[in-house]
């Protein structure tokens, strides 16, 4: 008897149904050619640039693209929230920290570190 994951063909799957092995037959061959074509394509034509998503006529169309300044950067484009909520709109306050803007605090305020724990957590190559 032929298994398909915990279900054996030709026995009650949930519901009742039941798979019959001419079926398994053609779904088999039916994925394996799927799966092929995939394997032909280019997957890097799949990959869409930071330019490329805000082009998109949806995403303009949904306004999907702020802009936030950043301490080194300038001014650099982020996704914005696809939620559009009315009532109560998203705030974009803060722009992406910097690598490691935050430790100090975490460290203190989440793990209770003092600065002389943090600073030996520095010295050993830690953090």
């Amino acid at each position: 008897m032929l298994k398909l994951g915990k279900a054996a063909v030709g026995q009650p799957l949930g519901g009742g149904a039941t798979v019959a092995p001419a079926q398994l037959g053609v779904h088999r061959r039916q994925l394996l050619h799927v799966g092929a074509g995939f394997s032909e394509r280019d997957r890097s034509d799949d990959l869409n640039t930071l330019a490329d998503v805000f082009a998109d006529p949806q995403v303009q169309a949904r306004g999907l693209k702020v802009t936030m300044p950043h301490a080194v950067a300038g001014q650099v484009p982020l996704v914005a929230s696809p939620m559009k909520l009315s009532a109560t709109p998203v705030d974009y306050r803060l722009p992406p920290p910097m690598l490691g803007e935050h430790t100090d605090d975490i460290l203190a305020t989440t793990l209770g570190l003092d600065a002389a724990a943090i600073a030996r957590l520095r010295a050993d190559g830690v953090v």
